[in-house]
Formats: structure tokens, C-alpha cells, sequence
């Protein structure tokens, strides 16, 4: 029986294994793919600091509209696909409920805050090359103003879980930062606990490795089921095989059948 099985080789996967196996706990890393062949592929590798509050928020819901209107606004609806989304949608305007829109922040921002070091953890460590972290904060710039409330609110956020940020007018930045940039913009926010690596696919395979090597074995396979037994034990089918553990931890997507 192994102490813990991780469902996921994605980044969160293969880094809670390694703690994990340094820990001195034995460690099955299961995935229907190869490691950091998913979402921990198909990203940026922005290690977004600042991403404290949820994308569902009554401010989202409120501008749907006006993004969909807009010619060159971030959103497009596929109205083929709308009977499918709808329950997602649903989904989406619960979780931006005050409420749960508080719980989620809290939840999220437990997170990201700790992010930055944690990845200096595993550069100091060797784990991920040093050259493929770039800590050089990032740049939002604005083409217009924000409301008032909304500015408000974002500040309010940043600063209650102490995520450092500057604000610029638009001659500031393109005094300091982008000469060449269009006189069509209103303001910009300079947030420098920023950073991002450059091969996220590479840095998951760098993590995966280290994994290995502190003991973690892989079984690639597609997790069809998970149990929990009256012992307590965990018993998931991973392909024609079935594994056991006294602990689980998913860090992956997709339906599995629990009970």
C-alpha cells in the first residue's frame, strides 16, 4: 500500500509529490498522460501573484454584456454551443454571489500569495533551472479609465492580502517602461511580484524528474474510479490495475466516479 496517491502530473501534481516524497512518504503519481502534457502545458507559465479574487464576480457578470457588443472585446459566444453551457453558466453567476465570491477569494488567495516563493524554493533547490524563471513583474495597461467602484475594489483586494503594486499614468509608462507605446491609453498598474517561467511543459518534467528521484513512482494510466474502503483506505482503478493508498490527492480534471 502506498502512503499517497497523486491523480494529476501536472505542475500541482508532480510538485505535491515531490514535498511529499522528500517527506519521506511513499507516492504513486497517476495520469492518463504523459507528465505536464495537459493544462501545465497549454498555459503562459504566468506565476500570477496578483490573481487574488475569482474571475466569477458580479463585476464579470455585469460587463458580459458590453464585451459581447464590443467588436475587439475579450469574449465570443459559440450560440451553437449554449445548450451545453448553459449549466456551466449557471454555474458561474452562483459562484459570484457575494457570498461565495468572498469564500472564493479567500480560498484562491491562499494560494497565489505563497506562489512566488515557493517556485524561489525550487530554484534554490536546483529543482528547475534558474535561467527559465523570469521575475520581472508584469504590466497591465488600460485604454480606458476605470469606474471609480471598481477601482476601488481591486485596490481594496491587492492591498487586504498585501500584494504590492504601483500605479502609473499613462505618460509614466512610457517615460519608464514603454516609450513606444500608443498615446491610446489611460492608466497602467505595475504589479512587481510578478514572474513567469518560459517551458512549462519542460519546468513540469523538471519537477517530475526530481519526483522520481526522491522516490515517487509513475503509472500512466486513466483513473476510471476512486473508493474509499471501510478501513479508510483509498482503492482507485488506474486502467486494469487497482491501486491502494491510505491517502488521495487530486490534482487533476475530468469525471471520475467517487464514493
Amino acid at each position: 500500500m502506498e502512503d499517497v496517491i497523486v491523480i494529476g502530473a501536472g505542475v500541482i501534481g508532480c510538485a505535491a509529490a515531490l514535498n511529499l516524497a522528500r517527506l519521506g512518504f511513499h507516492v504513486q503519481i497517476v495520469d492518463s498522460e504523459p507528465p505536464g502534457s495537459g493544462c501545465s502545458f497549454g498555459n503562459a507559465g504566468i506565476i500570477a501573484v496578483d490573481h487574488v479574487a475569482p474571475l466569477a464576480s458580479l463585476q464579470t457578470v455585469a460587463g458580459i454584456p458590453r464585451m459581447l457588443i464590443e467588436q475587439d472585446g475579450p469574449l465570443r459566444l459559440n450560440t451553437l454551443a449554449v445548450p451545453r453551457m448553459t449549466p456551466w453558466m449557471l454555474r458561474f453567476v452562483t459562484q459570484s454571489a457575494p457570498s461565495n465570491y468572498r469564500r472564493n477569494t479567500e480560498a484562491l488567495a491562499s494560494l497565489v500569495t505563497g506562489a512566488a516563493a515557493a517556485w524561489r524554493r525550487l530554484i534554490d533547490s536546483k529543482v528547475i533551472p534558474r535561467e527559465m524563471y523570469r521575475d520581472i513583474g508584469a504590466l497591465y495597461v488600460f485604454e480606458r479609465p476605470e469606474r471609480a467602484e471598481d477601482h476601488r475594489k481591486n485596490l481594496e483586494i491587492l492591498d487586504r492580502f498585501q500584494v504590492e503594486y504601483k500605479n502609473l499614468t499613462a505618460k509614466q509608462v512610457r517615460n519608464d517602461y514603454l516609450p513606444a507605446l500608443t498615446q491610446d491609453i489611460s492608466h497602467a498598474r505595475f504589479m512587481p511580484g510578478m514572474s513567469s517561467v518560459a517551458n512549462p511543459q519542460r519546468i513540469v518534467q523538471s519537477v517530475f524528474d526530481a519526483a522520481r528521484a526522491a522516490g515517487a513512482i509513475f503509472t500512466q494510466a486513466r483513473v476510471t474510479a476512486i473508493k474509499v474502503s471501510p478501513d479508510s483506505s483509498v482503492r482507485v482503478n488506474a486502467g486494469e490495475n487497482t491501486l491502494t493508498a491510505r491517502k488521495i490527492l487530486i490534482a487533476g480534471a475530468g469525471p471520475v466516479a467517487a464514493s
